[in-house]
């Protein structure tokens, strides 16, 4: 279990964008002290829909080559 850190919770949209790697590293490590020790924001950060993000939708999509994975 977490131990909680009497600290401000950052705003969702915050959080969605340190999900999603959009803030700057500064701000990142913060955010990532801070969701260390609090449950609420590591349970938000579980809910985010990171659909949006190019890299994490193009990472879902099937192999185009995957066909190919056993040709000699």
């Amino acid at each position: 279990m977490m131990t909680a850190t009497p600290t401000q919770c950052p705003p969702a949209q915050r959080l969605h964008d340190y999900a999603l790697g959009r803030l700057p590293e500064e701000d990142s490590e913060a955010v990532f002290d801070h969701v260390a020790g609090c449950d609420a924001c590591a349970s938000e950060i579980d809910t985010i829909d990171d659909g949006e993000d190019s890299l994490i939708a193009s990472l879902r999509k099937p192999d185009e080559f995957a066909d190919f994975n056993h040709e000699p």
